[in-house]
């Protein structure tokens, strides 16, 4: 059972009471607004379970789990460890990792500068041997910085020529990716 509240700024709720988690979705949150999981985690425990009489006595441990919407350096530590498995389990497979596409109307979005900062920071874990970046974002984007409704509709998923383009800006690095003798 859920519930949505708000149009520009919305929070939808899901999952029942006593079922295996309650969840929340914020929507519309601009970029860069500070998220203190400690402060969550002290609003929680506010209301635990058993501290009164007049609380339910029930045991539950009220543990947030932050799904996404985390920092550049977050996810360059997920996109690292999810590397180091991979190079475990096959430790002869080369892998290219993408940038993080642009989206909006524009080049100069604000939305776009984070994404070229994580970029950035996600380019550090290529080690030019076998982990390799490629950013095909620029790709993606028209000579004077916008992003045509062609390419992203909807200014977020790239669509028919968006791909052409994608597979074009891709091929060389596969090509030598993929001629290469180990």
């Amino acid at each position: 059972m859920g519930n949505i509240h708000g149009h520009s700024f919305r929070i939808t709720t899901f999952g029942e009471s006593h079922g295996p988690a309650l969840g929340v979705i914020i929507d519309g949150c601009p970029p860069r607004v500070p998220f203190d999981a400690a402060f969550l985690r002290s609003e929680l425990d506010r209301r635990r379970p058993g501290q009164s009489a007049l609380t339910t006595q029930r045991k539950e441990a009220d543990a947030p789990e932050i799904l996404s919407g985390i920092s550049h350096d977050e996810l360059t530590a997920d996109i690292g460890t999810l590397l180091k498995t991979i190079q475990r389990k096959t430790p002869t497979s080369k892998i290219l990792l993408l940038g993080i596409l642009p989206r909006g109307a524009s080049i100069k979005d604000e939305i776009n500068a984070l994404i070229r900062q994580t970029n950035t920071k996600i380019a550090t874990l290529a080690d030019q041997k076998q982990v390799f970046y490629l950013d095909v974002g620029e790709k993606l984007v028209e000579p004077d910085g916008t992003i045509s409704r062609e390419v992203m509709p909807d200014k977020l998923h790239v669509a028919g020529p968006g791909y052409t383009r994608w597979l074009e800006a891709m091929g060389p690095t596969l090509d030598l990716l993929l001629n290469e003798h180990p």
